[in-house]
């Protein structure tokens, strides 16, 4: 059982299907299969003791009611959208919709149950996701080398006539993406795969890893550090950093031994080095080649953020209360972009959407992005004031539960993910890893108060 939950956890972050004809079908729809896998696997498990399970979960009444409302709100944003289909699923590759939030609230449930039923399964699917940052850090490492390896059947291919599009459609200076769409979400798994990693070296949980020896995380935290630096992210290094800050304070705090945290502490510091060492001698001025950017000043180097931050709020204020649906932003720019053409918005796909002019002709026009990149904002475009208002709700009462639990390594993993979506966004492959962590760690025992 421990080798199959280790291996559904692993998947959810590194699954991608090398012949699919999309991005949503290379990256996007495997990490979503999954995640269903991983969430059928925890239902399978607990179906034995379901009514036991189901009477632990009333520990966690006002987590779940929080979470239904948000739920509801993703579903009223959708149905209220003028393009239903596209609102209620979200984008395919990011796979930020109804589905993805539905999983990770059942992932975040079983989840709460497994922590009394079977801690064990936890501690196998911890490992998973280990072996998955392992994994995504071979992969970044192998891109950093060569930037046109993107591990699907057309790799190395470049679109005819282009020196910047590989056939998969992922542009060079996207590169490297690991096992992800961009190199912004393999930061993001990198990331928290350091953050947890950084813990369970320091100071491994008993109930969840007790069988597992420090070797592997030390050999985790090292492919970790060496590849983090890779991705050429600044929000991933700025998590990273703050999270493992974070965590060594709480360590000292709670007087681990000092040996593990120096020792959890060279091994990072020695990766990033390594790291440095191998981008300098890999050419990072080739392989950072960007894309023309208009943004000047302050903007550029924010790398457009604050444009995409502007078009969000305009957006907001064109539909305050529900917004425009899953991936809103996306929508948002494709119904004002049609608008000020003059032309009628028919239909969206992942990465274009077509109109049809006053003449009956149809054009495909790409979408620029569909994140406004800051998780206030693209909730906010996404569901409105209502999906805002259920997610912060669904925040805050998990914050309770760190309270009530006094499992404080999760603020590290969540100081360090927050920082990250002040500039980037939730992304199928490793939102779940964090609602994962803050239930695996924050399990409340209603019958004696403790965790």
């Amino acid at each position: 059982m421990g080798t199959i939950a280790a291996l559904l956890a692993a998947l959810s972050v590194v699954a991608f299907a090398p012949a699919g004809a999309t991005r949503a079908e290379i990256w996007g729809a495997p990490k979503v299969l999954a995640l269903t896998g991983l969430i059928l696997f925890n239902l399978a498990i607990l179906t034995p003791r379901i009514r036991t399970a189901i009477s632990l979960l009333a520990a966690y009444r006002p987590q779940i009611i929080c979470w239904l409302l948000f739920l509801l709100a993703v579903v009223a944003s959708g149905i209220r959208s003028p393009y239903q289909q596209r609102a209620l699923y979200g984008q395919g590759a990011i796979a930020t919709g109804l589905e993805t939030w539905a999983l990770v609230f059942l992932l975040v449930a079983t989840t709460w149950a497994l922590s009394s039923l079977r801690p064990t399964i936890l501690g196998a699917q911890l490992i998973g996701f280990g072996i998955g940052g392992l994994v995504a850090s071979m992969a970044v490492l192998v891109q950093a080398a060569n930037p046109t390896i993107d591990l699907t059947v057309t790799s190395g291919q470049l679109v005819a006539g282009s020196d910047r599009q590989l056939i998969s459609s992922i542009f060079l200076h996207q590169m490297p993406i690991g096992l992800n769409l961009h190199r912004g979400q393999a930061g993001a798994v990198l990331f928290l795969t350091l953050v947890l990693g950084f813990w369970e070296a320091v100071g491994p949980s008993q109930k969840l890893t007790k069988e597992m020896a420090s070797w592997f995380w030390r050999l985790v935290l090292l492919a970790a550090s060496i590849a983090i630096v890779q991705v050429r992210t600044r929000a991933p290094w700025i998590s990273a950093a703050s999270g493992i800050i974070a965590l060594t304070v709480l360590a000292v705090k709670a007087r681990l031994a000092t040996l593990k945290i120096i020792q959890a502490i060279s091994i990072v510091v020695a990766g990033v080095a390594v790291g440095i060492l191998l981008g300098n001698s890999l050419g990072w001025n080739e392989t950072a080649r960007r894309l023309p950017s208009p943004s000047a000043g302050v903007d550029a180097l924010a790398s457009g953020r604050l444009t995409l931050w502007r078009l969000a709020i305009e957006g907001v204020r064109e539909r305050p209360l529900l917004g425009w649906g899953s991936d809103g932003f996306g929508i948002m720019l494709a119904h004002r972009e049609s608008l000020r053409h003059g032309e009628t918005l028919r239909s969206m796909g992942d990465n274009y959407f077509y109109t049809l002019d006053e003449e009956g002709q149809v054009h495909a026009r790409p979408i620029a992005t569909n994140k406004a990149h800051n998780v206030v904002l693209d909730i906010l475009v996404s569901y409105g004031v209502v999906g805002l208002v259920a997610y912060g709700a669904v925040i805050l009462t998990t914050l309770q539960l760190v309270r009530r639990s006094k499992s404080w390594p999760v603020l590290g993993i969540l100081i360090a993910y927050g920082l990250y979506l002040v500039t980037w966004y939730d992304a199928v492959g490793h939102l779940h890893m964090v609602w994962w962590a803050a239930s695996a760690m924050t399990t409340f025992d209603n019958h004696n108060g403790s965790v």
